[in-house]
């Protein structure tokens, strides 16, 4: 059986990526093609990778149940999976038996910083960029060994390196996908799904964290509240009236992204060395914002 194991990282178009697989391949029972159809919330595996990262077996119980059932081709999702330790990776030998394909997919770090800003945002964080900046580039997938340590720990037959680059439509990030795992049904309809925020809206919806976080409600309620505000900001009429404001970085920051670019793009180079390795997209992506312009600084 085959394995396709996407993990992420965060804010890769990973969102994107899993929409399409649940529309196209999902289900909750197998089949020749199987996207497991997630049992929580969102389009992801998320419950599958933290609950093996926790020493749970719901992902070795899974993969029984399609190996079983004579699935053709597995495929598996999450950002999640990116958290995995040395332990957790250790863990994953019981895939060894099996034909595993490990799949990254990777942008660059001056955008994706501040889409995990705004995504902490969204979920309750009080934080500045400022003050959530050095907390971000602590992340598991923003190592610039993070490709090369799943690898090493995982021991795929093959690992595919898919570049996604702002300038290109999602149906590029998609038709590289199913390239990497030799999926030929690629058919992309767009949807609308986890759209981005400018300054503005993360800074309110920060600053209505912070009210929140003063009030005795609780946290359910909160949700709510959020998701009332994010809902209205991502509108037509807001849109009207309100134009985007792009997130910047404070210029002392620049120079270490730039690095963290090519320590990354080396990592793979090194993966290439390892490992039967495709690489799919624009290499360019990763260096994509890098051009040493003046960034406004954010506090």
């Amino acid at each position: 059986m085959q394995i396709s194991l996407h993990i992420g990282p965060h804010k890769t178009g990973t969102t994107s990526i899993q929409t399409f697989l649940l529309d196209r391949y999902g289900g909750s029972g197998p089949r020749s093609i199987w996207y497991p159809a997630p049992t929580d919330r969102g389009p992801g595996h998320s419950r599958l990778a933290l609950d093996h990262i926790r020493g749970g077996r719901l992902l070795e119980n899974l993969v029984a149940v399609a190996d079983a059932a004579g699935v053709r081709h597995l495929i598996l999702s999450s950002e999640d999976f990116s958290f995995a330790d040395a332990g957790a990776l250790n863990r994953l030998c019981f895939l060894s038996k099996h034909d595993v394909r490990l799949l990254v997919t990777i942008n660059s770090p001056q955008y994706r910083i501040p889409s995990l800003w705004q995504e902490m945002v969204k979920h309750g964080s009080t934080k500045s960029l400022a003050e959530a900046i050095d907390q971000i580039f602590g992340m598991p997938g923003m190592r610039p060994d993070f490709v090369s340590s799943f690898a090493s720990g995982l021991n795929p037959k093959e690992v595919a390196i898919i570049h996604v680059s702002r300038s290109e439509p999602r149906s590029a990030l998609i038709e590289n996908f199913c390239a990497a795992i030799e999926l030929i049904d690629n058919n992309y309809r767009q949807k609308d799904m986890n759209e981005s925020f400018g300054y503005l809206e993360v800074e309110l919806v920060r600053k209505l964290n912070l009210i929140l976080s003063d009030l005795e409600i609780g946290s359910d309620m909160q949700k709510s509240i959020r998701a009332l505000c994010s809902s209205s900001m991502r509108s037509d009429e807001w849109r009207k009236i309100v134009n985007e404001i792009g997130i910047h970085i404070d210029g002392e920051y620049i120079e270490k992204e730039e690095m963290l670019s090519k320590l990354i793009y080396s990592d793979i180079e090194s993966v290439a060395k390892m490992f039967e390795t495709r690489v799919l997209g624009d290499r360019g992506a990763l260096f994509e914002g890098g051009q040493h312009k003046k960034h406004q600084a954010l506090g």
